[in-house]
């Protein structure tokens, strides 16, 4: 999915772009540059506009990523963030499955709020030692 139909789909959510941008921490201007192809979202709001869309994060920082490819010529390194889009590892796989049952066991809100940002951070870092 490119950055555009992304964006599109949240404002369906949302009910217009600059409740998106406020929502994922990117200004109006900021969100209409990325639809025109003049920008890209930072991972942090990646993260946040997959948070709104309950998609994996990995999927929207691999579409940006794309599109910044994309923009800059680099067809062949477009591709490959497309097909990391599509393509999860069993490894990854495996530690999301080990990561949710260890979640499964906590109590306490605010440690399995701790949890899951860990994991999330630990995600992050597999992402880019890729």
């Amino acid at each position: 999915m490119k950055m555009p139909q992304l964006l599109e789909n949240a404002r369906n959510i949302t009910g217009s772009h600059t409740a998106t941008g406020q929502r994922i921490g990117a200004s109006s201007a900021n969100i209409s540059d990325v639809i025109a192809g003049r920008r890209e979202l930072t991972d942090d709001q990646c993260t946040a506009l997959a948070d709104l869309l309950k998609m994996p994060w990995w999927a929207v920082v691999a579409a940006s990523n794309a599109a910044k490819a994309e923009r800059r010529g680099d067809i062949p390194k477009a591709a490959q963030w497309r097909e990391r889009m599509t393509n999860v590892s069993a490894p990854l796989v495996l530690a999301v499955m080990i990561g949710l049952f260890g979640l499964t066991h906590t109590n306490e809100a605010s440690a399995r709020d701790k949890s899951i940002n860990d994991l999330r951070r630990t995600f992050l870092d597999i992402h880019y030692g890729l």
